[in-house]
């Protein structure tokens, strides 16, 4: 994928060096290898998303000495580098589901100790920490579906069997994460598709009442989450999944359902 960063694009070739963090303006003078950062193989995956906040753009990439861990660059040879080995050593801490929040990066990064937890970074190793160790100790809390609404970061996250994948919001700081929805359905059937919008976070779940997977809705009020509709009565599913997308504006929600 092509990702715009202030008036070049970022993307994943693969050229001579194997497949690296490439930069074009539009003009063969202007497209060039930003950094060789494996040197005897590809630093890339072939799937490699580029995440821009402010000036930075930021990826995961794998150096064959620290693992697949967070990298950044600002469009600069000199300027593309290694932001932290969070999981020190060949490991790899295998950053994913990066987006842009209130001027910092957000991720799942895997660290010993913690596991697969909820990160965020200025661009600055010392600047990279972990947000929340959503379910404490060795076990992961897995967050997924990371995104933007309301002024909030929305995700998808476990801090128990019990409780089982629950949807959760930050304001990046640990003592602002917290859980937002409380289905005891969720070992079950976990949330999908969550979507933003303005107001707040649209999903789909079976809360074990009957209805079967339907639109719900939450602001990010504990507790507060609705069911919009129960689309097709009874345990069948009405609305598809994959097909939640904001439109005009994000003020409104589009999807297919049956």
């Amino acid at each position: 994928d092509l990702t715009p960063f202030g008036s070049a694009l970022l993307f994943s070739g693969n050229g001579a060096n194997g497949r690296e963090p490439w930069i074009t303006d539009g003009t063969v003078a202007g497209t060039l290898n930003l950094l060789d950062i494996h040197p005897t193989s590809s630093g890339l995956a072939l799937d490699t998303d580029f995440c821009v906040v402010d000036d930075l753009a930021f990826f995961a990439a794998n150096d064959g000495v620290h693992g697949l861990e967070l990298w950044a660059t600002d469009g600069t040879v000199g300027g593309t580098y290694q932001v932290l080995d969070i999981n020190a050593g060949s490991g790899g801490s295998s950053p994913e589901q990066l987006v842009a929040y209130d001027g910092e990066l957000y991720f799942r990064a895997n660290q010993p100790g913690s596991g697969v937890e909820l990160w965020k970074s200025d661009g600055t190793a010392a600047g990279t920490t972990m947000v929340a160790d959503i379910w404490p100790g060795l076990v992961s809390s897995s967050p997924s579906e990371l995104q933007t609404a309301n002024g909030m970061l929305y995700m998808t996250a476990s801090n128990s069997s019990a409780a089982g994948e629950q949807v959760w919001a930050s304001d990046g700081t640990a003592a602002g994460t917290y859980q937002v929805t409380v289905s005891s359905n969720g070992p079950l059937n976990p949330y999908r598709d969550l979507t933003a919008t303005d107001a707040g976070v649209f999903f789909l779940h079976d809360d074990g009442g009957g209805s079967g997977f339907e639109l719900w809705f939450s602001d990010g009020t504990p507790g507060a989450e609705v069911m919009l509709q129960d689309i097709r009565p009874g345990a069948a599913t009405g609305p598809r999944e994959g097909t939640l997308v904001p439109a005009l504006g994000s003020t409104q929600l589009l999807f297919a359902a049956a």
